[in-house]
């Protein structure tokens, strides 16, 4: 905030606000090193908002490989709208209705399948690995975006 106070939002409708404002601007990506959680208690872990907020961050994440080429990479809303079907037809994925559909399909296909991760060996978000008992989600600084939702949600991720 403009006094240098610390602000510690909460997870609870807060940050969700803070970021549909950072979104609405262009704003920044925002880390909260701190978060009070639906319990009342500190999130043990950071919280990263708005880091998609602008077409030219999303841009800097997405480049992909077409026909053995040279990534191509993207940074305008309308060169972004392959990258975003494709993503459409991994979430609801729909076989085709004939073989016209099926060869239509086939750019869309090589898309999907250029979409590769980059695999590293280490990475910070692997420094902490929880397994077995000690995986506990009430610990996760899951937000609660909306009035009356019957609890914090976990929605499809990207």
């Amino acid at each position: 905030n403009p006094n240098g106070d610390e602000v510690v939002p909460t997870t609870v409708l807060e940050m969700t606000e803070i970021q549909t404002r950072l979104l609405a601007e262009q704003g920044p990506a925002v880390l909260f090193e701190k978060a009070e959680m639906a319990n009342f208690q500190t999130s043990p872990m950071p919280v990263l908002v708005n880091l998609f907020g602008t077409v030219e961050r999303v841009a800097r994440g997405v480049t992909a490989n077409f026909a053995g080429g040279a990534p191509i990479e993207r940074t305008k809303a309308t060169e972004l709208r392959e990258v975003g079907e494709a993503l459409a037809f991994l979430r609801q994925p729909e076989p085709p209705g004939g073989f016209r559909e099926a060869v239509s399909m086939l750019p869309l296909l090589r898309t999907v399948m250029a979409m590769k991760p980059k695999t590293v060996s280490a990475a910070p978000c692997q420094e902490v690995v929880l397994k077995g008992s000690d995986i506990d989600l009430t610990r996760l600084p899951i937000q609660t975006c909306w009035p009356g939702e019957p609890a914090p949600l976990i929605t499809w991720p990207l």
